[in-house]
Order: C-alpha cells, then sequence, then structure tokens
C-alpha cells in the first residue's frame, strides 16, 4: 500500500467520521424536538416502533444491504459492469417478491384489525405503533438499498450522508412546519405521516442522484428485470448464499440492539420508562453511525487483502492505523458526552434527565464496541460470516435471559446493564476468532 493510498484512507475516514459526527447533531435535533411535542409514553413507542420498522425493512433486502457492498462494489471496482448489471438485476427482483410478500401479510393483518375492531372485540386505536409502521417497510428497505449503491459507486460520502444524515436531515425540514406552522398535536397516526413523507423525500432524492450517476447500468438492469437470459445461475447462487449468511447475521444484530427496550417496553408499566431510555439509545447511539462511517472505506480494502497472505502485513497495518483513529475520535466523544451528560438529556426535556444512570453505563458498552470494531467486520469480510452468525444467537440468549431478570429488578438500568454484558461477548469472541482464523490482531488493547 503507497503512501498516497494511506493518506487516501486515513482522509476519507475522517471525512466519513465528520459525516457521522454531522448526523449525531440532527439525531439528536430531531429526536429531542419530537420528545418535546409528543407524550414520553408516545415518544417512547415511536422508538420502539422505528427500531422494529428497521428489522422488517433489513429482513426485506434479504442480506443484500451487505452483499452489495462485497459484491456490487468489487464488480464496480473491476469494471464489470455486465456482472454488476446483473447483481442489480437479481437485487430488485429479489426486493420486489419480499415487498409482495410483506404487503400480503399486512393486508392480511389489517383486515384481521378491522373485523376486531367492528365486532367491538378490540379498539383499532389501541394497537401499538408499530403495527402501523410496518407499512413503511418497502419503502424504507428501498432507501437503504439506493444509500448502499451509493456507497459502492465511488460516491462513498454521498451514500453515507443519506445512509447516516438523511434521515434526520429530512425528519428536521419536515417536523419544524409541522410544529411551528401547521401547529399539528401529534398523535399516533401523525407521527406514520410524518414518515412516510421523509422516506418518500428520501427516496425521491436518492432515485434522482443515482440515476444520474449510472443511467446506462440501471437501464440494461431494469429493462431485463424479469427475463431469464439476464440470469447467471453461478453468480446468483453465490449471492444467495453469503446474503443468507449475512441476513441472519443481519437480523440476529438488529434484534439484539432493539432487544433491550422492547423487553422494556413489554415488561415495564410505567411507560414513560421507555421513553427516558429511547432517549439514552439515542444519544449513545451515535457511536455506531460514527464507526460505521470511519470502517466504510477500510472494509472495502479488508476484503481484497485478507485473501493474500503476501499482504497479511499490509492488512495487520490498515487494522492498526484504522484502529487508532478509531478509538482516538470515538473515545474522545465518549468523554465529551459522558461530561455533558445532564445539558443534552436536557434537550428532550427536563424529565429525562432520569435517564442518565443508563446512559453511562450505555456508554460502557458502547467503549468495549470501539476497543474491537473492526474484529466483527473482518470476519464478515473474510468468508467467516457464520461465525458471526454463532456470536449473534449467543447474544440473543444472552440478552433475553439477563434482559428479563434485570428489567424485572432494576427496570432502564437493568436493560443497559444487559447490553454491556452481550457487548463483552460480541467484543472477546469476534477478537479471538479473527486472531485464530485470520491470523491478525483486531484491536490495539486486546
Amino acid at each position: 500500500m503507497t503512501s498516497k493510498t494511506k493518506h487516501s484512507i486515513y482522509k476519507t475516514s475522517t471525512i466519513l467520521f465528520l459525516i457521522g459526527l454531522f448526523s449525531y447533531f440532527f439525531n439528536i435535533g430531531f429526536n429531542a424536538l419530537l420528545a418535546r411535542h409528543v407524550s414520553h409514553a408516545l415518544f417512547g413507542d415511536f422508538s420502539v416502533a422505528l427500531r422494529v420498522l428497521n428489522i422488517a425493512s433489513v429482513c426485506m433486502l434479504c442480506g443484500t444491504l451487505s452483499s452489495s457492498k462485497r459484491f456490487y462494489s468489487q464488480y464496480l471496482k473491476s469494471n464489470k459492469m455486465d456482472s454488476a448489471s446483473k447483481y442489480i438485476n437479481w437485487n430488485v427482483r429479489l426486493v420486489f417478491i419480499s415487498s409482495l410478500f410483506v404487503l400480503a401479510v399486512l393486508t392480511l393483518l389489517i383486515i384481521v384489525i378491522l373485523c376486531l375492531h367492528l365486532q367491538n372485540i378490540y379498539d383499532i386505536r389501541k394497537y401499538h405503533l408499530l403495527i402501523y409502521f410496518l407499512w413503511l417497510a418497502p419503502i424504507n428497505a428501498i432507501t437503504l438499498l439506493i444509500s448502499s449503491y451509493l456507497i459502492c459507486d465511488r460516491d462513498v460520502y454521498l451514500g453515507t450522508f443519506f445512509d447516516a444524515i438523511g434521515f434526520y436531515a429530512f425528519g428536521i425540514l419536515l417536523l419544524i412546519p409541522f410544529i411551528y406552522l401547521f401547529h399539528i398535536p401529534f398523535h399516533a397516526l401523525d407521527l406514520w405521516f410524518l414518515m412516510l413523507c421523509i422516506f418518500i423525500f428520501m427516496m425521491i432524492a436518492e432515485s434522482l442522484i443515482l440515476f444520474k450517476r449510472i443511467p446506462a447500468l440501471l437501464k440494461n438492469s431494469f429493462t431485463s428485470l424479469f427475463s431469464r437470459k439476464s440470469s447467471d445461475n453461478v453468480l446468483e447462487k453465490q449471492w444467495w448464499t453469503v446474503s443468507k449468511r449475512l441476513i441472519i447475521n443481519q437480523m440476529i444484530y438488529l434484534f439484539v440492539r432493539a432487544a433491550d427496550i422492547l423487553l422494556l417496553a413489554i415488561m415495564s408499566s410505567d411507560k414513560k420508562i421507555v421513553g427516558y431510555y429511547a432517549a439514552a439509545l439515542t444519544v449513545s447511539g451515535i457511536f455506531f453511525v460514527t464507526q460505521t462511517a470511519l470502517f466504510q472505506s477500510p472494509s472495502a480494502l479488508f476484503s481484497s487483502l485478507v485473501y493474500d497472505q503476501s499482504k497479511k502485513q499490509q492488512l495487520q497495518n490498515l487494522i492498526n492505523k484504522t484502529n487508532l483513529m478509531n478509538i482516538i475520535l470515538n473515545v474522545a466523544l465518549l468523554i465529551l458526552i459522558f461530561i455533558f451528560t445532564n445539558p443534552i438529556l436536557k434537550l428532550f426535556g427536563a424529565a429525562f434527565i432520569i435517564a442518565k444512570i443508563p446512559l453511562w453505563i450505555l456508554l460502557g458498552g458502547t467503549l468495549i464496541s470501539i476497543l474491537t470494531a473492526s474484529a466483527p467486520r473482518l470476519l464478515a469480510y473474510s468468508g467467516y460470516e457464520i461465525y458471526l452468525v454463532y456470536i449473534a444467537l449467543a447474544e440473543i440468549v444472552i440478552i433475553i435471559v439477563l434482559g428479563v431478570i434485570l428489567i424485572y429488578f432494576y427496570g432502564a438500568i437493568g436493560a443497559a446493564l444487559a447490553v454491556v454484558t452481550t457487548s463483552l461477548l460480541r467484543a472477546f469472541a469476534s477478537v479471538y476468532l479473527v486472531r485464530k482464523k485470520i491470523g491478525v490482531k483486531a484491536a490495539l488493547v486486546i
């Protein structure tokens, strides 16, 4: 790796980190503004519904959200436009079929809900917000997929912008007139309509940019969308095999990330606590964005270096430098959040200060993930996705068992403790497997 290439990677990683950091202010701004204009219980319901929506949307993509970064980006870099076109073709067909299936299931669900309502068995207004949010899964899945394509298509900055900032930026732009111009009091269905508007604006903006960048590639893909002549059974089998592994890992990972607040929502008698804990998750969740942004560029090189034994030292150097940058930037950010916890939580409302202890515990779990951030990515991009599935399955068992016990005794603090425990498991297991299977050190301090 030349010094010029190294400089380019560090420059790209720093810019992506700044984009991720910039998204933090939009994230906090959107959630704080919303929290101040809805009840604390409804804010908790919104946070739960949004996490379930993300799980459903990623599930609809069948693992292609990650596999696109592995296959589509490689085809573009190798100038294999025919393979890239076939991949998009296969990808779109897969999402189209999954969307039809999801919409059919949701239609049946709505019919049942309406029947129960009309028969005065169960009032339609008593259902959780997540039931309505599930209808947004297809359009959210499309926005996620387009963001992934933008990242792969030599436009990592723009793709990361939409991936990290787009939702919150469009959300604030729509939320401000809703609140201050139209004076709309927010209820469950108002939040659903707001989300629909956000996703529509995002999808239109992303689609226009993507069509402008790769018109010929998209035209070839869509014109032969349902033509079997454009199919490549060998490639499709390879794509599907990898995507299946990735979707299992992604689904489990997203479930683990959402399990704490889901369990808290189910077990807590005071729904306001769910809203307070949601604020703590919002504040600590920024590190997921900044770490993803920092590793966006190096991850693209992991897959090309990991299979070449002669470049193992080159891979180790890349890991070390990326880890060092990740630790310096994110630990500095973590310390700032720890110092200014009270002012940050008060942005959501004075009552949200109750989430301080859970937030501090979550920051402890975040520190663990910062120190070992490269390990799961190395496993994902080196053909060892199955081990991430095993780790994630163990995480599910731990967070459910510990979560139920700890939430029962300690409420929101117990939920945060369960998260930290799963972070420890993921960190040590992934670092050990990288050392054993790939032969490199994935963490600077472990």
